[in-house]
C-alpha cells in the first residue's frame, strides 16, 4: 500500500488542481471529492496493520469530522452521491448526484441571469445542499482539504528519501 502522503501528493492534490482549473466539469468534481474523502482511509490504513480496526477508526474520525466541519460534510455527501446516485443515510436521505449545477462568477458588469450569485468570484459547480441552499464545491473542497491536512499530519509528511539498492 502506498503511504497516505504519496496518495495525497499523487492522487488528491492533482485531482483538486484539475477541478479548480476547470471547476465546471462534473467528472473532475466527482473525482476530486471522492479522492479527498478516501485520503482518510489511507491515513488510518497506514497507521495500523489490522484493516478492520483501521476501517473502524477511519469511520469514527469521518463521522466526527462530518459533525464539526460543514465543508467536509458537503464534500463527503457529494462524493457518496456521486458513487451511489441517491443517498439513504438518515442525515442525507434523498440527497442525489443531480443536486448540482454550474454557476458563473460575478465580475463587475458581468453576470448570468439565474446562474450567478452576487459576490461569487469563484463560480463552478455548486451543490444544492439540503436546507443550506447552494454551496460552492470548489470552496468546500479547499476547506475540507485544509482541515484534513491540519488534522492528519501523515498527508503532508515529507517522503522518505530513496534507499540505495544494497541497503538492508
Amino acid at each position: 500500500m502506498i503511504s497516505a502522503a504519496d496518495y495525497h501528493r499523487v492522487v488528491v492534490l492533482p485531482s483538486l488542481a484539475d477541478f479548480c482549473a476547470r471547476n465546471g466539469d462534473l467528472r473532475l468534481a466527482m473525482h476530486a471529492a471522492i479522492s479527498l474523502t478516501h485520503a482518510i482511509d489511507y491515513v488510518f490504513q497506514n497507521r495500523g496493520p489490522d484493516p478492520k480496526t483501521a476501517g473502524e477508526a477511519a469511520e469514527v474520525y469521518r463521522r466526527d469530522l462530518v459533525g464539526r466541519c460543514f465543508s467536509f460534510r458537503v464534500v463527503e455527501g457529494f462524493a457518496m452521491a456521486s458513487k451511489h446516485c441517491t443517498l439513504n443515510r438518515r442525515d442525507l436521505r434523498g440527497f442525489s448526484s443531480s443536486q448540482q449545477a454550474e454557476f458563473y462568477p460575478a465580475y463587475w458588469g458581468t453576470a448570468r441571469w439565474g446562474r450567478t450569485f452576487w459576490g461569487d468570484k469563484v463560480g463552478g459547480i455548486c451543490i444544492r445542499w439540503l436546507d443550506h441552499g447552494w454551496v460552492n464545491l470548489t470552496e468546500a473542497l479547499r476547506g475540507a482539504c485544509a482541515i484534513l491536512e491540519t488534522e492528519l499530519p501523515e498527508l503532508t509528511a515529507s517522503p522518505e528519501p530513496p534507499r540505495p539498492a544494497n541497503a538492508p
